[in-house]
Order: C-alpha cells, then structure tokens, then sequence
C-alpha cells in the first residue's frame, strides 16, 4: 500500500504534536497526565539522521516536516511512526525499581504498566492526530502494529507477502537497509531492523501456514518474539527432543538463543528502554554481529523444509 495518504498529515498542527509541543493530557495514569515526549532539537537531529535526513534546520516542528515528506517519497511512513512512537522515546515509562520519581511521575515497576501505560498513550495519539485532520476525510489507522492513512469509513488494502515470494531475496533487501543504518553509524537502528527481520519473517511464515492449511492459529501479534518463536517452532518441528541428536538440538538451541538476546536488545532492561549501567552500548562490531545473525536465521526459516 502507497504512503501517498500521508500527506493528508502534512500540516503544522500535526508536526508540532509529534515533536511533544501539542496535548499533553492524552492519558492520565496515577494522576499523572501523559502526552507524547517533548523532543529537543538535538533529539531531532537524531531522529533525522536516522532516516537519512540532513540539514534541516529551523524551528523544533521543520524537522518533522522534513521527516514525514521524506518518509511519504521513500514510502517508510510506517516505519516513521512506529520510530517516533516506539516505548523507547518515552523517559517517564521507564521502568523503575526504586522509589526514585523524576518531575512527579508515577513510578512504572513493570514492562507490562509501562507497555499498558504505552499503548493507551498511542491510541489517544492517533486519535488526535484524526481530530487535526478530520476535515480531509480521511484517518491514521493502526492495524496489527502497522500504520495507514485511509478514507474514513473504508477499510486498508494491505498487500502482503506470499513465502513463495518470501525468499532470502526478500530477507536480503532488509539486510540492505540495515548495511546502510550500519555505514551510517545508526546502531541502534540496525538492532531494530534486525529485530523487525525475524519479526515479519516469522509472521509470514505463520500467515502462509494458516493460507495452506496447515494451522488454525493466528500468528502473535503483541510484539512478544518469544511467543511468536514458538509457533513457528511447533509448525516447523523444530523443537528439541530427546530423539534428537544432540548436535541437533544443540543448534536448535542456539537458534533461540539469537531470538532471545536480540529481542531482549529491545526490552526495558536493555538498549531500547535501559538507563545508566544496564543500557548496551552498540558499536559497528556488535552491530554487524546482531544484523548477520538475524540474516542467517531468517535465511534458514525461508529457505528450510517443514522439519529440520
């Protein structure tokens, strides 16, 4: 599906809510009211280079004026919001385990408060967002954690891949995107991408099973990897048995243990939502380790059998 409606999201009222100047009582909690996150210049800076923007300049909301006009020409306005949104941007949600509160906030103890605190936030978000832009008949959906603009009342087409199509040259063009985050020095970034690899390589396979028959179940769709791991590993048997050789299993456990660190990589206690001594510092060797894993991994699930 085009970005093309994206542009219905072209007005300065909408870039300053998205750089945390407009409605800050989206959702109260603990009686502490919380709006999107108030993004300085230099946070700005960051998120353009992130997508490849530069020299932009001028007042807090140019930036994301910038931003979503490159990200409607380069189609990744999906990816867009899912960045600016993403938990990891939201400081007041970070996970405390002390009495230690900054600016009276609430304390978050949980992944599951903030993760539900989150969630909330980002829907009353979009619904602002379609108050800004009502008059043009049409409104930002999100569907199954994919963003669309659409005429009011109509539903997305949404195009998605087939695995016949779904091969390692589709896995490949991913690793392309994150080769370039790579030589662009974003890190982070490339432990995103990488993450959002095995991600869609997982549901795909899960929706291709339903499409043939060989499942009834829906693939997960509430971000947990682990649990979305495992279905593919019953559908593809590749749970370790004690038939198994144990080199076989060996393996089948190493290929977990990747799922497992890189998504931890985005968790609260982690690179996406840590502070102080927990957060990993990611250079261009963990980088590279973290992207060629993940395309190994997905490589095997694409090209593999229904068995190991």
């Amino acid at each position: 599906m085009s970005d093309e409606n994206f542009k219905y999201l072209q007005i300065k009222e909408v870039y300053e809510f998205l750089e945390g100047s407009g409605k800050k009582d989206l959702v109260t909690y603990k009686g502490h009211d919380y709006g999107l996150p108030y993004l300085t210049g230099s946070n700005l800076e960051s998120y353009c280079a992130q997508f490849g923007v530069h020299d932009v300049g001028g007042s807090r909301w140019m930036y994301v004026e910038s931003l979503l006009q490159y990200a409607i020409e380069d189609n990744r306005c999906d990816e867009l919001f899912n960045y600016i949104f993403d938990l990891s941007h939201f400081k007041d949600l970070q996970v405390r385990r002390n009495e230690y509160s900054f600016d009276n906030a609430p304390i978050i103890t949980s992944l599951e408060e903030a993760e539900d605190v989150h969630k909330r936030i980002i829907e009353a978000a979009v619904d602002h967002i379609n108050e800004l832009i009502s008059l043009t008949r049409h409104e930002l959906k999100i569907i199954d954690g994919h963003f669309y603009v659409v005429e009011i009342g109509r539903k997305p087409v949404i195009i998605t891949h087939q695995l016949d199509k779904f091969s390692s040259d589709y896995v490949a063009g991913l690793r392309e995107r994150c080769k370039e985050d790579l030589i662009n020095g974003n890190y982070d970034s490339v432990v995103t991408k990488s993450r959002t690899m095995i991600e869609e390589t997982l549901i795909h396979i899960m929706e291709k099973a339903k499409q043939d028959g060989l499942t009834t179940d829906e693939p997960e769709h509430s971000g947990n990897l682990g649990r979305l791991y495992n279905q593919v590993k019953t559908l593809r048997n590749m749970r370790q048995l004690e038939t198994n050789d144990q080199r076989v299993n060996e393996l089948l456990g190493g290929l977990e243990k990747i799922v497992n660190s890189i998504a931890s990589m985005r968790n609260t206690d982690s690179d996406a939502h840590g502070v102080g001594q927990k957060r990993i510092n990611i250079n261009v060797r963990k980088a590279r380790l973290i992207m060629n894993c993940s395309m190994a991994f997905c490589e095997y699930l694409v090209t593999g059998k229904k068995d190991l």
